[in-house]
């Protein structure tokens, strides 16, 4: 990882990028404090049914800065979907897609990031972390022949229990690992050809080196990253979480409303628009893969800003939408802005 950050810093590096290219810098920063902020947390962390919540509320209540630690990871979770979809939407702005190894990279760190946001989502076992558990690992049970009984197995039992709770405590700790060689993999990748740019000049003699005119670039993009990031766990350090999660898991009683974090409510509005469940089912994989097949796909390129544009406009409704309830015409609408999202693609 040392020899992959040295030869960044001898990257040919266009002169005309713009601060739209920090995402990446803003990205490993905050995925480092996501590692050491978790890594800390594991410490004290109990994977138990009776024991899971009361850990996470004495981690708050009791410990010498536990709360600080505990809200620091849980508003890095969000921050760093907020700054994944800049940076992918960046890159479909200006056709970065069209790198197939760079692009496929970073879809797959993104997949296996919103799986490491589910399974550290379950963990606190509050209320709607074991019904969102519950309903998600349902969706299982469609897969032919086999579903029922790979539910079972994903569950450690008949239902969301215990031994659930520890698989998804043990690969939350892990996947992050994975997520670290893909960095290394992409960032490695990137010196195949270099950084892309807004006018897409290629010549050698447009070029700097990254050190040191980027590096200060970078220092003030991570400069006001981590500004917006501690006035948002300052001054509102429960923005992100659902006041249902702050209720102990009770397996007799449903919310009324059940929903996930907000990163996953565009995806979530897909598959309560297709009233199968089969067909929701999916429809949310094809939401989630569509990106990663989008080089093999007939692209706009960057003649087509409006039509991007366009489809980030419905990507934030349907993000709207997935925490509207489930009646009209939340529902109809739903389902057109999800037409939309593919049709557009």
């Amino acid at each position: 990882m040392m020899f992959i950050l040295m030869e960044q810093l001898y990257l040919p590096t266009p002169r005309n990028i713009s601060y739209n290219w920090n995402f990446g810098s803003l990205l490993m920063s905050v995925l480092g404090i996501q590692i050491v902020s978790g890594f800390l947390l594991t410490l004290y962390f109990i994977g138990s049914w009776g024991d899971a919540f009361n850990c996470v509320d004495n981690l708050i209540r009791e410990l010498n800065s536990g709360g600080f630690i505990r809200y620091i990871h849980m508003a890095g979770g969000s921050l760093m979907f907020m700054f994944f979809f800049f940076h992918i939407g960046r890159n479909l702005i200006y056709g970065w897609y069209q790198q197939i190894g760079l692009w496929f990279s970073g879809c797959l760190m993104l997949i296996l990031g919103v799986m490491v946001g589910f399974l550290g989502y379950v963990l606190p076992w509050g209320q709607m972390s074991y019904w969102a558990a519950t309903v998600i690992t349902n969706f299982c049970s469609v897969i032919p022949f086999i579903g029922e009984a790979f539910v079972c197995w994903i569950w450690g039992g008949f239902s969301v229990s215990e031994p659930t709770l520890i698989r998804f405590f043990s690969l939350h700790y892990l996947c992050p690992l994975l997520i670290l060689v893909l960095v290394g993999m992409h960032i490695i990748l990137l010196h195949e050809n270099g950084s892309s740019n807004p006018l897409g000049i290629s010549s050698r003699g447009e070029k700097f080196f990254f050190a040191p005119y980027y590096i200060i670039k970078d220092i003030l993009g991570i400069s006001l990253g981590v500004g917006i990031f501690w006035l948002i766990f300052f001054y509102y350090d429960n923005i992100f979480m659902e006041c249902q999660n702050a209720i102990e898991a009770n397996v007799l009683v449903t919310p009324p409303h059940i929903q996930p974090e907000w990163y996953y409510l565009a995806a979530y509005a897909v598959l309560r628009g297709i009233p199968n469940k089969f067909g929701g089912v999916l429809g949310l994989i094809f939401f989630v893969f569509i990106l990663a097949f989008l080089p093999f796909l007939k692209g706009f390129g960057i003649s087509s800003k409006l039509i991007w544009w366009s489809w980030f406009i419905n990507f934030f409704w349907l993000t709207w939408l997935g925490c509207c309830v489930v009646e009209h015409p939340f529902v109809v609408l739903s389902q057109i802005s999800s037409i939309l999202y593919f049709l557009i693609v």
